[in-house]
This record gives structure tokens, C-alpha cells and sequence, in this order.
């Protein structure tokens, strides 16, 4: 398989980061499972999204996709939110760190992470310098790659 486009990449992670914005409670599976029923209803960024939102179409669209619609509060939510598209620091982290990885990958990573309790940019770089993959693999998960690991300290130390 080839290498995703970054500018779609970007599309998606702008469109996580919104469905986030609105449901910031959502666990990471929970968004995954949201962004793959948007997709199958066609909507791929952030601005179909705010389209569908603002004609009201979006949950006719998820039945005409055969997917589960959204509640009234989420879509109420989403209305609220959709333009904020702030994503949480350690997220944008990640996704700076791992541009190809999707939103499976960042939740598969995130309940690593919350596993051995690392939560934040901050905890990120405390793990980092007391040994994030020993202390994963002493909860019983997958290190990270050598190649991740590095990434994520030249990007915790401003080098691209």
C-alpha cells in the first residue's frame, strides 16, 4: 500500500479534532467508530461535516449509509463546536510525530499511554526520559518503535 496523502491526513485529523472538540468525553474508540461512520456517509473533513450540521442532513445521511445516527445532544455538540477545532496538545503531538497513523492507531497509542498513566505532553516527556517502552512493556504492551521514540524526542526538543 502507498503512503496516504498528507493533505487528506490533514483533512481527517482536522475532522477528529472537531468530532473531539464537540465530545471531548468520548473515549478514542468511540471517536474512530464516529469518524468510520462519517466516512461511510460520505463525509470526509471538517467542512462536510459543518455543511451537514448546518442543512441538517447529517444523521439522513448516516441512515442513507445504514449507520447508527448521532443523538440529539452530540448533534447539538457538534453544532456548537465544529469550528474550534482545537485538538488536544498531546494529539497534535502524536499526529506531528506519526502524520500516516489514523485515528485506530491514536486510540490504540492512547490506551498505551493511559495505561502506564501518561496523559499529557508533560507526562509524555517524563516517560520519555525515564524509559516509556520498559515501562510499557513492564505493563504488559507492545513497545513503540525505536523509529516513534525518536520522533516524538526530536519533536519534544523543537526539531522537526
Amino acid at each position: 500500500a502507498g503512503r496516504a496523502d498528507p493533505a487528506d491526513v490533514a483533512r481527517r485529523r482536522l475532522l477528529c479534532c472537531a468530532l473531539w472538540e464537540g465530545r471531548p468525553m468520548w473515549m478514542p474508540s468511540e471517536l474512530a467508530a464516529a469518524e468510520r461512520k462519517l466516512a461511510e456517509a460520505g463525509i470526509l473533513d471538517v467542512n462536510a461535516l459543518r455543511d451537514a450540521l448546518l442543512d441538517g442532513s447529517l444523521n439522513q445521511r448516516l441512515r442513507g449509509a445504514k449507520a447508527k445516527v448521532f443523538s440529539q445532544d452530540t448533534i447539538a455538540a457538534l453544532c456548537r463546536n465544529v469550528d474550534a477545532v482545537s485538538e488536544p496538545s498531546l494529539y497534535r503531538l502524536l499526529w506531528r510525530c506519526r502524520p500516516g497513523w489514523t485515528a485506530a492507531n491514536m486510540s490504540a497509542v492512547e490506551r498505551k499511554f493511559a495505561g502506564i498513566g501518561v496523559r499529557s505532553v508533560e507526562d509524555l516527556r517524563l516517560a520519555l526520559a525515564s524509559g516509556l517502552n520498559r515501562r510499557l512493556q513492564q505493563a504488559g504492551m507492545k513497545a513503540l518503535s525505536g523509529e516513534t521514540v525518536r520522533a516524538l524526542r526530536a519533536l519534544l526538543a523543537g526539531r522537526p
